[in-house]
């Protein structure tokens, strides 16, 4: 199976990139910093530039991409959380389907947050 987890480099997609890995044929994407060691593939991606992200995708054929990709600051401009978690998750959900991929799993950062405790008075 071919899995591409966009944010392979992150908290999330590091450890799924890892998991993977051992019985998958597995690409991770970076944005920044490419990832040091580890047997996934890598390959540099943003999620706001359609065609490159849609040629990426072409090229690796995934059945499943794992979608953990975003906009994760603690601060920022509104806009910029909309145009990069939204628009980035339309751009990789279109690049998905016109590659033929049988699965998408999007995965959000609260999945890291207070090591699996139940969130309190959060909004």
């Amino acid at each position: 199976m071919r899995i591409l987890v966009t944010g392979g480099s992150g908290f999330i997609g590091s450890h799924l990139c890892e998991t993977f890995s051992s019985r998958s044929e597995v690409t991770g994407t970076y944005h920044r910093h490419m990832p040091g060691e580890g047997t996934a593939r890598w390959e540099k991606a943003d999620l706001l530039d359609t065609a490159a992200l849609e040629r990426l995708v072409d090229r690796v054929t995934p059945d499943v991409v794992i979608h953990c990709a975003a906009k994760a600051d603690d601060w920022g401009e509104p806009a910029e959380f909309q145009r990069i978690n939204v628009g980035g998750t339309e751009n990789v959900l279109r690049a998905a389907r016109e590659a033929g991929a049988r699965r998408v799993v999007h995965v959000g950062t609260e999945a890291a947050l207070m090591a699996g405790q139940p969130l309190h008075r959060v909004n």
